[in-house]
């Protein structure tokens, strides 16, 4: 779910091939049920927390598998390799697609994933010396606890 999925849509919006990206949508908007639990009973935060790898109709590929079983799913249950940022890094073609067009079916179709992505930070970022930061928060899939300052 991080670059790897993205990255091959990119360069549609901006050649206007918009009918040819909505395949990257259907996956995302199908696994926000899953995503909303993920951030529940894994963070303990309201929105959406994707795991690497998600198939089509909401279904986890790496969900509680004997390949990557514990301890690599966090909370037993998600193969997230300790990356937070895998839902908003789609967003990035989600606001292009948005900008390209300002279609107000696709923004109303998009839009609960947009406040779920929104959810999830405004929970997860904390505040240090008056900027937010993320902290663990892997940068590289299984990096660690990374930290990330913020603007």
């Amino acid at each position: 779910m991080n670059y790897n999925h993205a990255a091959a849509y990119e360069a549609l919006y901006s050649s206007n091939h918009l009918e040819q990206a909505d395949p990257e949508d259907a996956p995302l908007l199908d696994f926000m049920p899953l995503g909303t639990q993920y951030a529940r009973d894994i963070l303990h935060t309201r929105g959406l927390l994707y795991p690497v790898g998600i198939g089509p109709l909401g279904f986890d590929i790496n969900y509680k598998t004997r390949n990557y079983g514990p301890p690599n799913l966090e909370g037993g249950i998600a193969l997230t390799w300790g990356q937070r940022s895998d839902a908003a890094l789609n967003l990035v073609n989600m606001g292009q697609r948005w900008h390209t067009t300002y279609d107000l079916a696709y923004g109303k179709k998009i839009y609960p994933y947009v406040m779920g992505v929104v959810n999830f930070w405004e929970d997860y970022l904390t505040l240090e010396d008056g900027r937010y930061v993320i902290n663990n928060d892997s940068v590289q899939e299984g990096s660690g606890a990374n930290k990330k300052p913020g603007a």
